[in-house]
Formats: C-alpha cells, structure tokens, sequence
C-alpha cells in the first residue's frame, strides 16, 4: 500500500483538488477526486505517476523490486 499513501500525499498537495477516495489492490488503484476545470487530466496523471513511482522506487530499490505503471489510464467524469 505504499503507492496508495504516496498518491494520497501528492493529491492532497494539488491545489483545488480534493481527495474523495482511494483504494486498489496491489497492482490496480482507483482514486475519486474533484478537480478544477483548469486542471489537465493527463498532465496531473502524468505526475502523479511519474512522480510516485520515483519515490517508491527510491524507497524499495534495496529490495531488487521496481514500480512501473502501466501506459494508460481511464478517466470516468461525473457530477453530483
């Protein structure tokens, strides 16, 4: 669960987005956000992953293991 608490981090420090729910198993993360209209949903995708496989990687290379996300990703939209 060490990516699922390393996104929750990297959401909950993007401005204007508000975190409603994540979970997953260890190879599959579905995550429940508001975001602003500004935001860019493959740009801010693209950090999160980048960035939280960089962490996470920095953290468990001593084991010989490796995070990689896979290519894509899906977005469902949805209002109240």
């Amino acid at each position: 669960r060490f990516v699922h608490e390393e996104l929750r981090k990297r959401i909950l420090n993007t401005p204007n987005v508000h975190l409603h729910e994540i979970d997953g198993t260890d190879d599959h993360v579905h995550m429940a956000v508001s975001v602003p209209p500004t935001l860019t949903p493959s740009t801010w995708i693209g950090q999160l992953k980048g960035g939280s496989s960089h962490e996470i990687n920095r953290r468990i290379r001593p084991s010989g293991k490796c995070l990689q996300w896979q290519a894509g990703y899906g977005v469902t939209s949805f209002a109240t």
